[in-house]
């Protein structure tokens, strides 16, 4: 079934109030500790949405984080680069707050169809 929304906030909206009902991002069925909705990262520009799961092995603290960039439309190369930056943020925010957490970034793009100059 597709389901077709009119905007990415419509559709950011959906998947971050599914999140909140049922605990899974309804993206990848992940179950993240926080799924935040327009992250302002500064000059690295803000993320659509952002989920962040914690973890702490004895000694070791570490964080998964998953980054989703919504497309209505098709995904082009400029996404690309824009999640890109958004990682470099996130993790440059992560060093500058504790150098010893262990930091892990995923980049998602969600959109209808992939550009042609983005296959590699």
């Amino acid at each position: 079934m597709k389901i077709i929304f009119d905007s990415e906030a419509e559709l950011e909206a959906f998947i971050h109030d599914k999140w909140n009902e049922e605990g899974i991002c309804c993206i990848d069925d992940s179950s993240p500790e926080f799924l935040e909705r327009q992250l302002n990262l500064n000059e690295y520009g803000i993320c659509d949405l952002v989920a962040f799961t914690f973890y702490q092995y004895e000694d070791v603290r570490s964080v998964d984080v998953v980054v989703y960039e919504l497309k209505k439309e098709k995904i082009t190369a400029d996404a690309f680069s824009q999640v890109s930056r958004y990682a470099t943020g996130i993790e440059q925010a992560f060093k500058q707050k504790d150098s010893s957490l262990s930091v892990s970034i995923t980049c998602v793009l969600v959109g209808t169809e992939i550009a042609d100059s983005c296959y590699i």
